[in-house]
């Protein structure tokens, strides 16, 4: 199905527009379909961040006693069930915007 499909043009960027954005756009031979990617950096930093605090709850936790290693260890679990909620949700929604970009 996707045999006769045209080839788009490879990713052009477009001036940035500050610390939150990044602009690419790419479109058909014919000029027809153009695409936008915006990206908040900040976004995609916390959530770098998120994931390091995660691994950090993990290893914190052997080092504690008591009450304040199931505070830690309760707030960790439920930082990791977000996380890896929300980086299925994430990746699933990627796949399928490229399955239906493709078809």
């Amino acid at each position: 199905m996707a045999k006769n499909k045209a080839q788009m043009s490879p990713w052009e960027k477009l001036p940035d527009h500050g610390w939150k954005t990044v602009h690419k756009v790419r479109q058909s031979p014919d000029g027809e379909v153009i695409e936008e990617v915006a990206r908040e950096r900040a976004a995609t930093f916390a959530f770098f961040l998120a994931w390091v605090a995660c691994a950090a709850g993990w290893w914190w936790q052997a080092t504690l006693d008591s009450w304040p290693r199931g505070v830690v260890i309760v707030l960790t679990t439920l930082l990791t069930v977000y996380l890896v909620i929300v980086t299925t949700w994430l990746v699933t929604m990627q796949l399928i915007a490229r399955f239906v970009r493709n078809v």
